[in-house]
């Protein structure tokens, strides 16, 4: 809704009588004309209602403004129209102005903190104590030559709803002990650690189901195939294919020969590098694409069971889900790891199985074994803050392991991409949370 207010401030470039003297200078603003000509209707050269004139009967042409009986341009502005969402992220909202000047307020709902209020695109702290159904309206106000708009935005908040993805999916050679979980271009993959791979379409019901021997646990897409960390033996990271079904072994040694150890989480960038945690091991390993080896990219003391892998915002981080606190690990140019950085602390006993962020940059941390999921807002220099905490939530949906938002096309249709899905190995079901927010675009993903 634009809702429009009329200054009194005059026109620049009306002489002191209020009458237009016309002509522009070489700097393109109003002033007087050097030149004059005979105007024998004595209107400067102006058309009464058209912009930088006299008005016509107290109106203008062409949606343009009277102000002071002059015709001036008005601001341009129009906002984004908010997500609903559950309480305790962070929303990010974007207005698009053409003004002198602007400002951002709250007209209605439970009290946020809007960050940015400065600039055009403002970041939303919903409060985690809002009740679903409830609506924040934001009012962006922009001025120009004395004219006034606005437009409104509503945020809305729903309800914490956790569900089973897979409510009809009772058969352990369909689903067995879930781990990894992915979205390709044909469905829902879902690694389970009997040894094998399940698909699912975008109804909840099973495709078909890939045999990959061994122990295979966490999974991520690079374009069209699945990575799988398999932690059988010394330990070896697969890709299986989702159109041909193939799979391949992509690398099982480190650099030199050493074994891989027990491998637990893949996250693949756009280059086709690889990241990899062991866990147990107590290291993470990057695959180099191009030179085709693999080597241990951390090994901190403070790190440790690195589990859960995740890339932030910024393009030259690595997060790391591990005992107790998830670790941001800087990039160096040359694919190093830089010294880690604390970035949330968690209880100590808490052992990070998921990370992901999503638009607003809200982090979101499973933890398994205390049947926790948290949400983490961002932080530039850390550490964050957590904003709200969901624990056993019932429904045997509370493992929150190998977190990831839907995305990808099936059969016409696509899974919720402002939904949260994560795996629970302990009761072997696939759980769900619309959170009303997309995955964050990161630049390394």
């Amino acid at each position: 809704m634009i809702t429009l207010v009329l200054g009194l401030t005059a026109c620049p470039g009306d002489d002191p009588e209020g009458q237009d003297t016309g002509g522009t200078d070489t700097s393109g603003t109003t002033g007087p004309d050097t030149n004059p000509t005979t105007d024998p209707d004595d209107t400067g050269g102006c058309v009464l209602g058209q912009s930088g004139c006299a008005c016509l009967e107290g109106q203008c042409i062409g949606g343009i403004y009277c102000v002071d009986d002059m015709c001036v341009l008005g601001p341009q502005v129009e906002v984004d129209q908010g997500p609903s969402v559950v309480g305790g992220v962070v929303v990010r909202i974007e207005g698009q102005v053409e003004a002198d000047s602007f400002t951002w307020e709250q007209v209605s709902g439970p009290t946020v903190e809007i960050l940015g209020s400065e600039t055009l695109n403002i970041a939303v702290v919903v409060p985690p104590d809002a009740n679903g159904g409830d609506e924040i309206v934001l009012r962006l106000s922009a001025t120009r030559n004395g004219v006034m708009l606005s437009d409104e935005t509503t945020i809305g908040v729903r309800g914490a709803n956790f569900e089973n993805a897979l409510p009809d999916i009772a058969d352990p050679l369909q689903l067995g002990t879930p781990e990894g979980i992915d979205f390709g271009g044909m469905g829902m993959f879902v690694v389970n650690s009997e040894g094998f791979v399940s698909r699912f379409d975008d109804d909840g019901a099973f495709i078909e189901s890939y045999d990959v021997a061994g122990i295979p646990g966490g999974g991520r897409f690079s374009v069209e195939d699945l990575i799988i960390a398999n932690r059988e033996g010394t330990g070896r990271v697969q890709r299986l294919n989702e159109v041909s079904g193939n799979l391949t072994t992509l690398f099982n040694t480190i650099e030199g020969g050493g074994p891989l150890g027990a491998v637990d989480s893949t996250l693949p960038d756009v280059d086709g590098n690889i990241y990899v945690s062991t866990n147990l091991d107590q290291t993470v390993l990057r695959y180099d694409a191009e030179a085709g080896v693999a080597i241990v990219f951390l090994e901190h003391a403070s790190v440790v069971n690195p589990n859960a892998l995740a890339f932030g915002p910024e393009g030259n981080n690595v997060y790391v889900g591990a005992q107790g606190h998830v670790w941001r690990v800087p990039l160096t140019d040359m694919g190093v790891a830089g010294e880690p950085v604390d970035y949330v602390v968690l209880d100590p006993t808490d052992e990070v199985d998921g990370l992901v962020f999503d638009e607003g940059n809200n982090l979101w941390i499973g933890c398994t074994n205390n049947s926790t999921l948290y949400i983490a807002h961002y932080s530039v220099g850390g550490p964050a803050e957590i904003s709200r905490t969901f624990s056993n939530v019932g429904g045997g949906v509370s493992g929150f392991s190998n977190l990831e938002f839907g995305r990808g096309d099936v059969n016409n249709g696509e899974f919720g991409r402002d939904v949260l899905y994560y795996t629970n190995p302990l009761d072997g079901t696939v759980g769900r949370l619309r959170v009303g927010l997309r995955k964050l675009d990161s630049p390394l993903d």
